[in-house]
């Protein structure tokens, strides 16, 4: 199982580790409650086992204008958007956040993804000056938290920032032999380290979908509620463009991205569907239990009929009370 750059240094300050994907990556330092609550500060969170692929060449924002959903043309070096590559038909091949550089542009996508996105994305690309090639020996630090901003700037450290839906987050790439010198400075900054236990917590909390387990290829982009912030409607066309519009223009979802709060005694997990007056409503994605939080939260899909309000349900088997919101 490979290795983070930066896990000999997580170590020693007391890393728990565990498999994400097919990375051995910090899971908690030990107090995963002190780490979801310092993450209301500032949480310094190890992401360099997501996938990196490096686009190169003239055309490389040219052609990511054409495929991605967002506008790129629109970004210069040090921006950063979020995007979407989606097949004709509306479904979503990945997610992702670009990030411009001044001589290549990175794409940031889930673990696992890298192959594919380079295969069908690369597969777009005839006559133009572009080639896609997975990013090696490179660390991705990211802070998040109500003092983010400040940290990033006291660590004196150039940071791309991303802006969420409860807050910008900021994103550092490093090669992987200057990543411990570079977490050392926003430790010392005040930035506290997070495993990927509080991770989950967090972008549950925040409402931020993951490529396979809120996400699949199976869904259209406004199923999953992203075209709002990863889809331009002034760009132009790109692959899926007229699918995306005319299921907005006319309400044609089959499904919808919600959120749910459960009974913490709920036993609730990923998988169980819930039901609105006996009928089946949906079904969860993702769910987490915050240890400071006085319920159980989670992201899910609500059939059409039931995404449009916020609606009481039954969770599982244990029929545990729950309730939805529309995202």
């Amino acid at each position: 199982m490979p290795e983070l750059p930066l896990n000999p240094y997580w170590k020693s300050l007391g890393a728990r580790f565990a498999a994400e994907g097919t990375w051995n990556v910090p899971a908690n330092f030990g107090d995963v409650k002190a780490e979801y609550l310092a993450a209301k500060d500032t949480a310094l969170i190890d992401f360099s086992w997501r996938a990196k692929i490096k686009v190169t060449g003239g055309d490389r924002i040219l052609v990511l204008h054409r495929l991605l959903t967002n506008d790129i043309k629109s970004l210069g070096p040090g921006r950063a958007c979020p995007a979407a590559f989606l097949t004709a038909q509306g479904k979503v091949v990945a997610v992702m956040d670009v990030y411009v550089f001044a001589d290549h542009v990175l794409l940031d996508a889930e673990a696992g993804l890298g192959k594919k996105i380079i295969d069908r994305l690369g597969a777009l690309i005839i006559t133009e000056d572009a080639a896609l090639a997975e990013a090696e020996d490179l660390a991705h630090l990211g802070l998040w938290g109500q003092n983010a901003e400040a940290r990033a700037r006291a660590s004196g450290l150039a940071f791309f920032r991303r802006d969420l839906p409860e807050g910008p987050a900021f994103d550092l790439f490093v090669p992987a032999a200057g990543a411990e010198a570079a977490a050392k400075r926003l430790v010392n900054a005040g930035a506290r380290p997070c495993g990927v236990d509080a991770y989950e917590m967090l972008r549950i909390e925040k409402g931020l979908l993951r490529y396979g387990r809120d996400i699949t290829e199976d869904m259209t982009l406004p199923e999953t509620g992203l075209d709002r912030i990863s889809a331009s409607e002034t760009k132009g066309c790109y692959p899926g463009q007229e699918v995306v519009a005319r299921t907005n223009t006319y309400h044609g979802h089959a499904k919808k991205i919600v959120r749910v709060e459960f009974e913490k005694s709920a036993g609730a997990a990923a998988g169980d569907k819930f039901f609105v007056e006996g009928k089946e409503a949906g079904w969860l994605t993702s769910v987490s239990v915050p240890p400071s939080a006085e319920k159980g939260r989670g992201l899910g899909y609500a059939l059409k009929g039931y995404f449009d309000a916020p609606l009481d349900v039954r969770i599982g088997a244990a029929a545990a009370k729950g309730r939805i919101f529309p995202d």
